[in-house]
């Protein structure tokens, strides 16, 4: 179904919909003083307000109910979040109150919400301006998955679905449990672990319920809290964006080589949806994260394109059977999003500072390579040695040992 005239498109956590009406406060924070016997209040400027912005939202599509719940666990997540306004263009904002999601049996197809944003500074560091397209291409690999999710309702028979369901779920969550935790990851890995061991579909619909679900645990993470823990409580680790594209990468590369093994085009199709959920929302934390360097960058863009190839070779065995229109429509997703990542990330890649590599010929202190390395700029030395010590942990920072040494160019 097309989009309605006069809507214009926004994301959230990387989730679209259409905007009917959005409205924004500004102002002042003033205090009021009221003195007795006295007629004119005295004020004090606290400076400018944050503002609220409410949106007025709607999703319309074939998949409506599993976009409802997208956007309800959204809501859920704690800490700051991207929107992307549709006049506004990008900001971080954190939800103001609980939003309303309502759907009605005269809008069939249909999921509306309203929500209350401020906007915070919370150190957002991307450069990229072509954030938009990378979260609408991110939206788009998920409708295309749901899409070939929901076609093995109506081309299989029964006890044909429901093995393929089952199978398809144990792959999942056998993929899981075999991740490795990477650096920065947190306790996430045991988290996902908890919502994969929960899976229990019996349809290919659920089956997508549950990796929408699954897939949604990519977002729970930001740079830090806003709201910060209760004196006393244990500080939450939260996962690093980066590290959790990395997770979701490799899971989505586990899911995906298991599609050529996999025993009939059922079990294909339900696979192929579950790498493609996994890696739009790896993607999805792209514009979350604030890359120290262009080798960073690099190794994201590698790491993202290599695994959308490898689903789309692996989604190629579809083409050709009774899923061929559904397919084709996620492989199209998928050159989609490779091409808005890599665009996106070429504009961060030109922007950011180089590392540089330095061949040692012997053990050296490594104020001496940080000597060497920031010239004249005496002011700079402290924080080049502090990259040195951080990024090539050696033993002992007086004594790195011969060979490469990698130091950002700061």
């Amino acid at each position: 179904m097309a989009r309605l005239p006069g809507l214009v498109q926004g994301f959230y956590r990387g989730i679209a919909f259409d905007v009917p009406d959005t409205s924004t406060t500004a102002g002042r924070r003033l205090v009021e003083y009221l003195f007795p016997g006295i007629d004119d209040a005295a004020y004090d400027d606290f400076g400018r307000n944050a503002g609220e912005i409410t949106l007025n939202g709607v999703i319309i599509g074939d998949f409506y109910q599993a976009q409802a719940l997208a956007l309800e666990a959204a809501f859920e997540r704690p800490g700051p979040a991207m929107l992307i306004h549709p006049w506004r263009g990008p900001m971080q904002v954190i939800l103001a109150e609980p939003a309303t999601i309502s759907v009605a049996s005269r809008e069939l197809r249909a999921v509306r919400f309203s929500a209350k944003f401020r906007r915070v500074q919370t150190g957002f560091t991307s450069l990229s301006n072509g954030l938009s397209g990378v979260l609408s291409a991110v939206a788009l690999v998920g409708l295309a998955a749901s899409a070939l999710s929901s076609v093995v309702s109506t081309r299989a028979i029964s006890a044909a679905r429901t093995r393929a369901v089952g199978r398809s779920a144990g792959i999942v969550r056998a993929a899981v449990g075999q991740l490795q935790p990477v650096a920065g990851s947190g306790r996430f890995l045991p988290r996902l672990n908890q919502t994969a061991r929960s899976m229990a579909p019996t349809t290919p619909e659920s089956f997508d319920g549950a990796l929408v679900q699954l897939s949604g645990r990519f977002g729970e993470a930001s740079d830090a809290p806003f709201v910060a823990a209760a004196a006393g409580a244990e500080p939450e680790n939260n996962a690093r964006p980066e590290a959790l594209t990395s997770l979701g990468a490799a899971l989505s590369d586990a899911v995906s080589a298991a599609i050529d093994d996999a025993p009939s085009d059922p079990d294909r199709a339900l696979l192929a949806c579950a790498a493609a959920h996994c890696l739009a929302q790896a993607v999805a934390q792209i514009p979350y994260t604030p890359f120290a360097s262009a080798e960073r960058a690099l190794s994201t863009r590698s790491l993202t394109l290599s695994a959308a190839d490898r689903l789309i070779a692996a989604a190629g065995s579809l083409s050709s059977g009774r899923y061929e229109g559904e397919a084709d429509g996620l492989v199209s997703g998928l050159e989609t999003l490779k091409a808005e990542t890599s665009a996106a990330l070429n504009e961060i890649i030109g922007q950011l500072p180089e590392t540089l590599a330095v061949e040692l010929a012997s053990p050296t202190d490594a104020w001496l390579v940080a000597a060497h390395v920031a010239g004249d700029d005496p002011a700079g030395l402290e924080a080049v040695w502090l990259d040195i010590v951080s990024r090539n942990r050696p033993r002992h920072p007086a004594r790195l040992p011969a060979g490469e040494v990698k130091v950002l160019r700061q």
